[in-house]
């Protein structure tokens, strides 16, 4: 039978690959569509192979077991950046650059891959917090006080009078 801190272990591991196999899904629709970006502004082409490769790097890191804080909080940060200009070049169009001011048309997967990076944001904002709870960065270890058997007992001490 499994002790708590062997099912929360499993269950977090679980999860940081689950956030890696959804962050390499998502970097790898936008290598699919770089080509496309490229024919309109070669500075939107560039940034959807760098933010491609970001992702896929980061959820390959995620499915090792590499799951530090600096990453967790960088994987986190970074999404949540592409997140914020995918909704503003929906609703207002990005302010600077080749395209600025000019809204694009919502479509298919470039909706998936919001929804991809959106659950990304979720899985790592539960293991962060799960983290913190714990008073842990030790991102996919459990705190030393619940441990899988009960501690053996010690032997009594005799104490100076």
């Amino acid at each position: 039978m499994q002790g708590p801190a062997t099912q929360i272990r499993q269950e977090l591991g679980a999860l940081r690959s689950l956030a890696g196999a959804l962050s390499i899904g998502a970097g790898f629709l936008h290598l699919l569509y770089a080509p496309v970006h490229f024919e309109g502004a070669s500075e939107v082409g560039f940034f959807f192979v760098i933010v491609g490769v970001d992702q896929i790097a980061a959820g390959l890191l995620l499915l090792l077991g590499i799951s530090t804080l600096p990453l967790m909080l960088a994987t986190l940060g970074g999404t949540l950046a592409v997140i914020v200009i995918y909704i503003a070049t929906r609703t207002t169009g990005l302010p600077l650059g080749p395209t600025a001011g000019q809204t694009e048309p919502l479509g298919f997967f470039d909706g998936l891959i919001t929804a991809l990076e959106a659950l990304v944001v979720l899985v790592l904002c539960y293991l962060l917090g799960a983290a913190r709870i714990r008073g842990s960065t030790e991102l996919d270890a459990p705190s030393t006080d619940t441990p899988d058997r009960a501690p053996a007992s010690r032997p009594a001490t005799s104490r100076p009078r």
